[in-house]
């Protein structure tokens, strides 16, 4: 059962104003539930109908069949108590019971003793029937209740606990897997990028939508083709040819001019005029490159995020390293595109027939235009360039104005080959790039095996360059002694029972060999700084009592500790609370301020103070 605070609608001393509101919204929260049964508590002499609880009880269970009375003070107001509970006005559909509470000191038997008598010689309570009086009877009643509802409600609840289990172990499933070390991370590694390659060769490659139907974004191919296209409209729309009918021509022409025949063309015309075209659409490919590269950036990125799911610890480094293989991808792409339009700078070549059909073709129009300018025509038509101006080149001579005309139908030709080789050829390349897989860094034994040579971090290097400028901060305020001043600073401190390793500990961090031996090593606090250094010569510093002792290799470094313990703590084997603090710059080691003390131990050994365990305690307490 769960007793609820009473209904009070005015506050008394220092109750809240709410009081009402606050009470009445605890009850509803209680008995709005289905699997609630309700027990009001009313007194004899109230009117029932009027009664709080009853109002409250009814907004919820307005049938009653949740909802049961029990009467108390009945000895106080015995007066048509009868009348109220086998009239039943207020729908109580489990039915009243009545009750005589216990008294000032009375016992629970002797209370059960006089209730009884009560409801057997009272005039009017002992009409009432003895199903609905006592205690006992009560008692039964509510466990009778309680079994019931409990039938009732059980498979429901179970149901929904079921349910929500479900949904619980769903989640659970979702959440990122922890990765405990580096082989499990280079297993969910090497099945992601198994997953990626997989949706990204059915995506990019054999066209299939994938589970991204919907998302016309991810439709690879179609997308594809599309910059394609445009990229072919762009080239083709590039060149605006110049007003002035053949002048560039003449212009180059009469610049190549030389001793030799005069109705020679030479081909570095051709190959001058070639290249200035050239120049002007070779940042097209570029821009091409960079559009479709963008776009392949972000299908990658999309689907390693979804292949990621669970393992967001994961997406980050992956995420650098897919971008950093595309990235690579271009360049070696960008380098290919410039090497093209170099080539076609340098020579020109076709063997496609259409230009010879079309350079043909296009000569066909000299006549017309001669004979324009014979009839004093301001214009003629040309194939590919309309309506043109031909009033300029009226006193052209006729050999010059041939030559020109013969190297721009030329060009006209052989443009149409340029522009056409230069979608095709980017096409199969990218077609090649995006099919031709990166090679994998991974190698294969004598067995056919893929053999993973993972690379290994310094530790703690991803943190370095951040925590060091703190670090240096934390490590001043150490030495002016700030604790002593009631500041506490952020401390690693090493603590343990002696011989337990905890110096091992600090050997490993720092890659360093410390004093060891069978009795305590450790007699005073050890501050160990530990600096991620660039240099390949490690450095070794150790400072106590306002001095500085330069360490000249790994191999001193116990020797000075032995020797600074024993001008601090003496010869014997007591400790003492004046810190050492040992500065090891090298590489490959974590950026870490540690603090290492004295092995915790109970026994005196040899010449160790009787109270060395105290000693000890303290200071570790100190720290």
């Amino acid at each position: 059962m769960v007793d609820l605070p009473g209904i009070t609608r005015v506050p008394v001393g220092d109750q809240p104003k709410d009081i009402y509101e606050q009470v009445s919204g605890m009850i509803m929260e209680y008995i709005k539930p289905e699997e609630s049964i309700i027990l009001n508590v009313l007194p004899a002499s109230v009117d029932f109908t009027t009664c709080e609880s009853i109002c409250m009880s009814r907004l919820v269970d307005s049938s009653g069949e949740r909802t049961l009375a029990v009467v108390t003070k009945c000895d106080i107001s015995p007066d048509g108590l009868l009348q109220k509970v086998i009239a039943n006005d207020v729908n109580i559909g489990l039915g009243y019971t009545c009750v005589r509470n216990r008294i000032n000191d009375e016992t629970y038997d002797e209370a059960r003793v006089q209730e009884a008598q009560l409801f057997e010689t009272h005039p009017l309570l002992s009409k009432i029937d003895s199903s609905m009086v006592g205690i006992p009877v009560l008692a039964n009643k509510l466990v009778q209740i309680q079994s019931q509802i409990i039938s009732k409600c059980l498979p429901d609840i179970v149901k929904k606990i079921n349910e929500r289990l479900n949904a619980s172990i769903s989640d659970l499933n979702k959440l990122p897997v922890t990765l405990k070390s580096v082989p499990d991370a280079m297993v969910a590694f090497m099945q992601i990028v198994s997953s990626l390659k997989e949706t990204l060769q059915r995506i990019l490659i054999r066209g299939e939508l994938d589970q991204y139907e919907d998302d016309n974004q991810m439709h690879c191919n179609a997308r594809l083709v599309e910059m394609l296209d445009e990229f072919s409209i762009e080239l083709n729309t590039s060149i605006k040819f110049s007003e002035d009918f053949l002048v560039e021509e003449m212009k180059v022409l009469e610049e190549a001019n030389g001793i030799r025949l005069p109705t020679f063309l030479p081909h570095s015309v051709f190959l001058c005029l070639l290249q200035r075209k050239v120049n002007t659409i070779s940042n097209m490919p570029v821009s091409f490159v960079d559009k479709v590269w963008s776009y392949l950036e972000t299908v990658c990125v999309r689907v390693l995020t979804d292949r990621c799911d669970n393992y967001p610890q994961l997406l980050p480094s992956m995420r650098k390293a897919t971008l950093h293989v595309m990235r690579e991808k271009k360049v070696q792409f960008e380098k290919k595109v410039a090497e093209m339009i170099e080539m076609e700078k340098i020579t020109d070549y076709t063997c496609d027939p259409e230009f010879t059909a079309s350079y043909n073709k296009l000569m066909g129009y000299r006549s017309t235009l001669s004979s324009s300018l014979t009839g004093s025509y301001l214009t003629t038509t040309v194939e590919g360039y309309g309506d043109i101006n031909i009033w300029h080149l009226r006193g052209v001579a006729a050999n010059t104005r041939d030559q020109a005309f013969d190297l721009k139908m030329r060009m006209t030709a052989y443009w149409k080959i340029v522009l056409k080789r230069l979608v095709d050829w980017v096409a199969l390349q990218l077609r090649k790039t995006v099919v031709q897989p990166k090679n994998d860094t991974t190698k294969t034994d004598e067995n056919g095996g893929e053999v993973i040579h993972p690379t290994f971090p310094p530790l703690g290097s991803s943190f370095n360059d951040k925590i060091r400028p703190i670090l240096d901060a934390v490590d001043k305020l150490r030495r002016m002694n700030v604790t002593q001043e009631g500041i506490p600073l952020p401390t690693i401190v090493v603590v343990g029972d002696q011989s337990t390793g905890k110096s091992s500990v600090l050997e490993s961090l720092a890659g360093i060999s410390l004093p060891r031996g069978q009795e305590i090593c450790t007699r005073v606090p050890l501050i160990m700084r530990l600096q991620h250094h660039q240099d390949d010569v490690p450095e070794y510093v150790l400072e106590y009592k306002d001095e500085k002792v330069k360490i000249d290799g790994e191999h001193g470094i116990s020797e000075a500790i032995d020797k600074a313990t024993i001008e601090v703590a003496g010869n014997c084997k007591g400790v003492k609370n004046v810190p050492l603090t040992l500065v090891v710059k090298k590489r490959n080691v974590p950026d870490l301020t540690m603090v290492d003390l004295p092995g915790i131990t109970r026994v005196p050994v040899g010449d160790q103070p009787k109270d060395i365990y105290e000693q000890v305690s303290c200071m570790l307490s100190c720290v």
